[in-house]
C-alpha cells in the first residue's frame, strides 16, 4: 500500500485510524491550508490577508500545546 498523494493532514490523520480531538483536528485542518496550489491567485490572496505575524504566533503555540509543550 503506498502513502496518498495528499497534502490534507485531515485526510491523512483519518486514515492513520489514530483517534484525535476536535481540536486537533481543527489544528490540522488550519495548518493543512498553508498548502495553496499555484494556480488559485484568489485563494493565495485570501491566506495573504490573513498571515499576520499574531496568526503565525497563535498556530505555533496551538501546536506546542497539543504535545503538551508551554509556548
Amino acid at each position: 500500500m503506498h502513502a496518498p498523494y495528499t497534502h490534507d493532514l485531515v485526510r491523512l490523520a483519518r486514515i492513520t485510524g489514530i483517534e484525535f480531538s476536535k481540536e486537533q483536528m481543527d489544528y490540522l485542518r488550519e495548518i493543512s491550508g498553508f498548502n495553496i496550489e499555484a494556480r488559485y491567485d484568489n485563494i493565495k490572496m485570501e491566506f495573504y490577508k490573513k498571515a499576520s505575524k499574531n496568526y503565525f504566533i497563535r498556530l505555533i503555540c496551538q501546536g506546542k500545546t497539543e504535545k503538551m509543550e508551554r509556548c
